[in-house]
């Protein structure tokens, strides 16, 4: 008797879930109906740090660039704080008030009967973004020398989505045994997705070494924590760490020893 109560709780609760999701691909509404009151609107995969557009096909005379309008005109789902803004004459924006949350499918509708006269059955336009995911990965590059007795290295940083070059510091860490190690951004050469840096003042010793790379995405509410040693060659030995083709024409060679 437990075990029919257990099968029929498991198949309730997939038969929930498969409306759940039936239910979401649903939410979107037919754009080919609206192409008469719209012309484009956020769609697909999205930065966090995004708003949230329609384009009309009809200009609204009168509306001014920067006005504010009715927050009542878009409706959010998970709900976010923020304001809606006419950007044009013609576009119309939900702008955050916090950046959104990360991995989140978000269902939006444009209440379009507030705007503009439209049948009765296509007041309501709605449609759906998704946040990306965030994540990143660190990359070594060339391991280079100030003098006989220092390196640096040159590395990467590259986040799935974008983040203040702040918090891009935040995440990596270095040391040498138990001696931490300065690590320098490059802001000039840096983007919101790709940060450049060197950790610098690497001890040469006569013998062979290593340093320790560690990072933590907490800063960016990203569970991806890990470390990674490096080798470094000491004085006393000769060794060829890279080699990799200089042109397109492979007519020259890069060696870093």
């Amino acid at each position: 008797m437990k075990i029919k109560k257990l099968f029929a709780l498991c198949f309730a609760v997939v038969v929930v879930y498969s409306c759940g999701k039936k239910a979401a691909a649903d939410f979107n509404s037919d754009f080919s109906l609206f192409t008469k009151y719209i012309s484009s609107f956020s769609s697909g995969i999205v930065a966090a740090s995004s708003d949230i557009r329609v384009q009309l096909a009809l200009n609204k005379t009168d509306w001014k660039p920067n006005q504010e309008l009715d927050d009542d005109l878009f409706t959010i789902s998970p709900s976010v704080s923020g304001k809606v803004i006419a950007l044009s004459n013609n576009t119309i924006a939900f702008i955050p008030k916090n950046k959104l949350e990360s991995n989140t499918l978000y269902q939006v509708t444009l209440h379009l009967g507030e705007l503009i006269n439209t049948p009765k059955e296509l007041e309501d336009f709605k449609f759906t973004v998704k946040t990306i995911q965030q994540d990143f990965v660190i990359k070594t590059l060339d391991l280079q020398s100030y003098n006989q007795d220092l390196y640096y290295l040159n590395a990467t940083l590259k986040t799935a989505d974008e983040v203040t070059f702040e918090d891009a510091q935040k995440i990596i860490e270095a040391e040498q045994g138990s001696t931490d190690l300065k690590i320098k951004f490059d802001k000039a050469t840096s983007t919101k997705t790709e940060f450049k840096f060197i950790i610098d003042s690497i001890q040469r010793f006569d013998g062979d070494s290593e340093i320790e790379i560690k990072w933590d995405g907490d800063c960016i509410d990203v569970d991806n924590e890990s470390s990674l040693k490096y080798a470094i060659p000491g004085k006393l030995n000769f060794k060829v760490l890279k080699i990799e083709v200089g042109d397109e024409n492979n007519q020259s060679l890069l060696i870093n020893f």
